[in-house]
């Protein structure tokens, strides 16, 4: 066991001690700050045949990276505003609400502190490093839609319903009935999934290397920083 003990150590120091001598430039490193944003890929390989270019790129799926990151400020948002409500009695907080709101603490604690340290090294770093710390805020992504369905309702419903609600039962009994009833929800989620899936699917060519003809190169590329060739 001692023997074990003292190899996995040299193991991982000698890791830590490459991690230090990463500093040279890279022309595909990127910053922390962009990451979120997904405004920096890495192009592995690329090469020209006489169909069009072939390129394998690791980039975000935009609209899945944009919408978790504008996820973000509105959770905060939202737990600033409905404790305020709370406070002021304009809101029952039901059980399913204090779930979520609890969730969504974990999972952006989570996203923060898989983010935050990378501001603190002086190595290379590159994209796939926020690639842990981004599970957690696409997961907030559902938070954020299930306190915004859940809670707007019991608002509308205690404030300028036609028959308010007046306790804590009637709030439970009401958003259980507004979740199972709601169309509205329901294609707000076929309508987002649809738009990510699309995305994701016309991204394929970088993630397979396979032929793109010039126009289509372009119009995948999205911004002006992805850095790969057409």
């Amino acid at each position: 066991m001692g023997t074990d003990a003292v190899q996995q150590w040299e193991v991982h120091d000698t890791m830590i001690k490459g991690n230090e001598l990463l500093e040279a430039d890279h022309p595909f490193k990127s910053t922390p700050g962009q990451w979120p944003s997904a405004s920096k890929g890495i192009l592995y390989w690329s090469k020209n045949t006489d169909k069009g270019w072939r390129n394998i790129y690791l980039v975000g799926n935009l609209y899945l990276w944009r919408l978790a990151l504008l996820a973000t400020p509105i959770f905060l948002l939202s737990l600033i505003v409905l404790s305020f409500l709370r406070n002021r009695e304009a809101i029952f907080y039901t059980s399913q609400l204090v779930s979520i709101e609890r969730a969504g603490l974990f999972f952006f604690g989570m996203w923060f502190v898989n983010w935050i340290g990378f501001f603190m090294f002086e190595r290379q770093l590159f994209l796939h490093h926020y690639l842990p710390a981004l599970v957690f805020n696409i997961m907030l992504i559902s938070v954020v839609f299930e306190l915004v369905t859940l809670a707007v309702p019991i608002i509308i419903l205690r404030q300028f319903g036609r028959n308010r609600v007046t306790s804590q039962a009637e709030a439970e009994a009401a958003q259980d009935a507004s979740v199972n009833h709601s169309v509205l929800r329901w294609l707000a989620v076929v309508l987002v999934a649809f738009v990510i899936g699309a995305a994701y699917f016309s991204l394929r060519p970088l993630s397979l290397g396979t032929v793109m003809t010039p126009e289509y190169c372009r119009s995948i590329k999205l911004l002006s920083t992805w850095e790969f060739n057409c």
